[in-house]
């Protein structure tokens, strides 16, 4: 299944059950598409996939989509708050196979290998837009989702520049 397959499919089923919940990210590993492991086109490991949301019920909670065995959506609510996003909404303009098209096209098609995808809207002072981040710490590639600019440093936006230059 692809991310934003995925992330459809569970955002459907969370927001039948708890209409008022709120996107904040999707996490996904991104499996091999070909034979000898090397490229990726947006096809997740269905079992490592996790979509949060922020949910309010007499106190706020943290709501945590995800896939059965058999391929049903799980959902199960968190007493607890989530507190590393921002909301955002799971409907956007670049689907993660255009993501890793934009990255290819600039790195070749080393730059993305199986591993993890996160969709999210990172809180971070003067994050303006949301991004798909492909791999880990050690080595990452961001994505906007409206933009489609690659690898924008966090918090690098105009308005941030001209705050700086007056302090």
């Amino acid at each position: 299944m692809k991310f934003n397959e995925a992330l459809l499919k569970i955002n459907l089923a969370v927001l039948e059950k708890y209409p008022s919940a709120q996107f904040y990210e999707a996490q996904g590993h991104l499996v091999a598409s070909d034979n000898i492991g090397c490229k990726v086109d947006g096809t997740i490991d269905t079992a490592h996939f996790r979509v949060a949301y922020n949910y309010f019920d007499k106190r706020q909670k943290t709501i945590m989509g995800s896939f059965n065995e058999d391929g049903s959506v799980n959902i199960q609510v968190i007493n607890d708050i989530w507190v590393e996003d921002i909301i955002m909404t799971p409907y956007v303009a670049l689907t993660c196979d255009q993501a890793i098209e934009l990255l290819c096209e600039k790195y070749g098609t080393a730059a993305v290998l199986p591993g993890p995808v996160t969709l999210r809207h990172q809180l971070f002072p003067g994050e303006a837009e949301p991004r798909y981040f492909f791999g880990s710490l050690g080595k990452i590639h961001t994505v906007n989702v409206y933009t489609g600019k690659i690898d924008v440093p966090a918090g690098d936006n105009k308005i941030v520049k001209l705050l700086k230059s007056f302090f």
